[in-house]
C-alpha cells in the first residue's frame, strides 16, 4: 500500500505521468524494486546503467578543482548551507525526454 501511496503523490505532484506502453514506445525498460525506508516512505530502485544510460546526452564540462573553490571562499565571513534533496525532481523535461524519464 505505501508504494501505490508514494507512486500516486508523485502523479499528483506532476513529477510522474501515466503513459500507456502500448502508445508509446519505451526503449530504456529496466527492472526497479521499491525499498521501505524507516520514516514509512518509499525509495524507487533501478539500475539504469544498459538501458536509459545509453540514451543520455552527458554535457562535457570542466568541473573547479577543490583548491581552486577554496581559494575563491577564502576569507569569506558568511556561508550558506543548501539542502538539495529531490532537487533533480524540480528539472522540467522537454517532450523528447520525457519519454526516457
Amino acid at each position: 500500500m505505501a508504494v501505490e501511496n508514494e507512486f500516486a503523490l508523485l502523479v499528483k505532484k506532476g513529477i510522474l505521468e501515466m503513459i500507456e506502453p502500448s502508445i508509446q514506445e519505451v526503449a530504456w525498460d529496466c527492472q526497479t524494486f521499491n525499498v521501505i525506508k524507516e520514516d514509512g516512505t518509499v525509495r524507487n530502485c533501478g539500475d539504469f546503467r544498459c538501458t536509459l544510460n545509453n540514451y543520455v546526452e552527458i554535457p562535457q564540462c570542466a568541473l573547479p578543482k577543490l583548491d581552486d573553490i577554496l581559494d575563491m571562499v577564502r576569507g569569506g565571513q558568511k556561508f550558506s548551507v543548501l539542502d538539495l534533496k529531490d532537487s533533480y525532481l524540480k528539472v522540467p523535461s522537454d517532450n523528447k525526454a520525457k519519454i526516457l524519464a
